[in-house]
């Protein structure tokens, strides 16, 4: 129970180092709609607003700590992380008539779900079984299947844009790094092989690209690379910290949180035809 514990508190410290105890968890959806975390209420709380940054609207308001929103391919529902009780669970709200439901009552911890693209499934980590492992479930909470085995640490899940891959962040060779396997769990092929971290992998919408955060350059960074791993580049060359990235559903921007102006912010890049950023609003 004690490795237990500090496994998936390793998980937590590592994202609260990067995030800076408080601040941003970004989303995006196919209404060009960001979905994040903020603690601007005194509360970490998840809000909405529109690509400008306007219109920003508080869906959650308790007492609890509310993380990892995630769209559902309709766009109708957000799934997120609340650690309520003393325990991180995992729920999903309805945006259209606010009725939020618990798709987890476990001892353990359960947190950052991700949609599958046609928002039939989820895939979240959890440590029930005595160490944090990648699992998918139905939308509605049921049919919990484990997908990976292993003794380290597997977090931060990216479904591909055909719902046939499942990219993820793993320590299991030392440092963590980006790993992809099968939907059902078979077939994990490692991508990186950096000496620092590697974390938060998201595909792009054609499927073409899958952009992350590494810290090779000495800070966190975003970077883009081939879906097999290959042409792996750094896209933000910045000083600050850059995380928390996020493609546009056409792919021709990506939104991202940064310190770079001394306090974290979510901002917005326009990208040119080969992956590079034209300018960052």
């Amino acid at each position: 129970m004690r490795e237990k514990n500090m496994a998936f508190g390793f998980i937590i410290v590592c994202f609260m180092v990067i995030m800076g105890m408080h601040g941003f968890v970004i989303d995006r959806n196919s209404d060009d709609l960001i979905a994040f975390n903020s603690d601007r209420s005194g509360n970490d709380e998840i809000y909405v607003m529109d690509m400008h940054g306007k219109n920003i609207q508080q869906l959650t308001k308790n007492s609890f700590v509310d993380y990892f929103p995630s769209w559902s391919g309709n766009g109708k529902w957000l799934a997120y992380t609340c650690f309520k009780d003393d325990n991180w669970d995992i729920y999903k709200i309805d945006l259209e008539t606010a009725q939020i439901t618990s798709l987890t009552r476990h001892a353990a911890k359960d947190v950052e779900p991700v949609w599958s693209p046609d928002g039939s499934k989820m895939a979240f980590t959890s440590d029930r079984d005595g160490n944090p492992e990648i699992y998918i479930m139905n939308a509605d909470g049921t049919g919990k299947v484990r997908l990976t085995h292993n003794k380290a640490v597997d977090v931060f899940v990216h479904w591909s844009p055909d719902g046939l891959s499942i990219a993820f962040c793993s320590n299991r060779d030392g440092d963590f790094e980006i790993y992809v396997m099968d939907s059902d769990g078979n077939n994990i092929k490692r991508l990186t092989k950096s000496q620092s971290n590697d974390w938060m992998p998201k595909w792009s919408p054609d499927g073409s690209k899958i952009m992350f955060v590494s810290e090779r350059d000495g800070d966190p960074e975003i970077y883009i690379m081939d879906p097999d791993g290959s042409d792996q580049r750094n896209i933000t060359r910045h000083s600050g910290k850059d995380f928390e990235p996020d493609w546009s559903p056409d792919g021709s921007m990506i939104v991202f949180v940064s310190n770079r102006n001394g306090i974290k912010n979510i901002f917005r890049a326009n990208l040119s035809a080969d992956y590079e950023i034209i300018n960052i609003e």
